[in-house]
């Protein structure tokens, strides 16, 4: 098919390797991925199993909103894990804890609370991602993002309202990238690194 798409425009196979930098080996390693991973995917992502993930996953799908507060650590404090063990366990209170320790002045005034966010909001992914796994009054474990280290409280959640013939293509959109991260998490390899400085051979 390749061949016959290069031939219209007057190139050959040779010549198409040649301008990609690629050769034929790997040019057909890359075919055979291709394929292989998309018949991977028509076995693994059916209506079913679609579903289930939909229904698994449901907060991040069907326009949920969750209603959130959090108390913000600099990058390099080592205080949010026992901080976090300490509100859980009773020891310290929500709003204590937010007005000795965080360092997000905005939301420090309201108790921590920087009101509703939606999963494809603005807030750094991490952030969301752990934010939308907690029920009302859950606390998450620490969350480090670009602004800092998070403990993040659930407030309120409002249910959305997306049914799954509505957002069909970003659950399989997500159900692939599943797929491929857990594929690729399972089949890393081990690589032992030998650094060689010329400056100490002698």
């Amino acid at each position: 098919t390749l061949k016959a798409s290069l031939a219209k425009v007057g190139k050959t196979l040779e010549e198409h390797l040649k301008a990609s930098s690629i050769s034929l080996p790997e040019l057909e390693h890359e075919i055979s991925w291709k394929y292989s991973w998309q018949k991977y995917l028509e076995k693994k992502i059916t209506p079913d199993a679609t579903k289930k993930y939909y229904q698994r996953h449901r907060r991040q799908f069907d326009g949920t909103r969750i209603k959130v507060a959090h108390i913000v650590f600099s990058k390099d404090s080592q205080d949010a894990a026992e901080v976090g063990n300490r509100i859980k366990e009773g020891l310290l209170k929500w709003e204590d804890a937010v007005n000795q320790y965080s360092e997000a002045t905005s939301s420090k005034k309201k108790a921590g609370e920087i009101g509703w966010i939606s999963i494809d909001g603005p807030m750094p992914t991490q952030f969301g991602a752990s934010a939308f796994k907690l029920d009302p009054g859950q606390l998450s474990d620490p969350v480090t993002t670009k602004f800092g280290v998070h403990l993040i409280k659930c407030l309120e959640i409002k249910p959305g309202k997306l049914k799954l013939d509505r957002v069909e293509g970003e659950v399989q959109t997500a159900m692939t990238k599943f797929l491929f991260d857990r594929i690729a998490g399972n089949h890393q390899e081990v690589v032992n690194i030998v650094i060689h400085d010329s400056r100490f051979n002698k």
